[in-house]
């Protein structure tokens, strides 16, 4: 059976969606990071995302996934960034498609962050755009950090 992605023999299919979210500070845009720790012990840098809920959009699943990976409430949704999608093997041999959505998103909160350690997040940092983009574990979301930093017309701010 063909999945989403048109994978063959894909076990499971997840719908998520993410927030790249900003904030202005001193006439400086700065990019939330965090820090996670995965359960394998993998420590990578990462912005928030997480998995659509039956019956929830998929901006109000990303609204939810930031405040609850790193505490921020005031949340204003700017604009649609566009869709991921891949595909990947756990270490067991399952195989998986991945469907995320990102959103733009800025916030004027400047109240020391609730971080999910639970889900493992451990540290967040505000970073300008050059900083942000050379912290991120993922190619992946450097791409996301450019379209935002497009948008919101940021150059080289450091």
């Amino acid at each position: 059976m063909k999945g989403f992605l048109g994978l063959e023999n894909a076990e499971t299919r997840h719908r998520c969606a993410g927030g790249i979210v900003v904030r202005l500070n001193k006439d400086c845009v700065e990019f939330l990071l965090l820090k996670q720790i995965r359960r394998n012990g993998e420590v990578q840098w990462v912005m928030p995302k997480g998995y659509i809920d039956k019956g929830e959009t998929s901006e109000g699943a990303a609204i939810r996934e930031v405040r609850e990976e790193a505490g921020v409430k005031e949340l204003r949704l700017k604009a649609f960034l566009g869709k991921q999608q891949f595909r990947y093997r756990e270490e067991h041999g399952n195989q998986h498609e991945k469907a995320v959505s990102w959103y733009l998103m800025e916030t004027r909160y400047e109240s020391r962050l609730s971080l999910n350690t639970e889900e493992g997040f451990v540290e967040a940092k505000w970073l300008p755009y050059q900083k942000v983009r050379k912290r991120c574990s993922h190619e992946d979301f450097r791409e996301w950090v450019d379209r935002a930093a497009e948008i919101l017309g940021v150059r080289d701010n450091t």
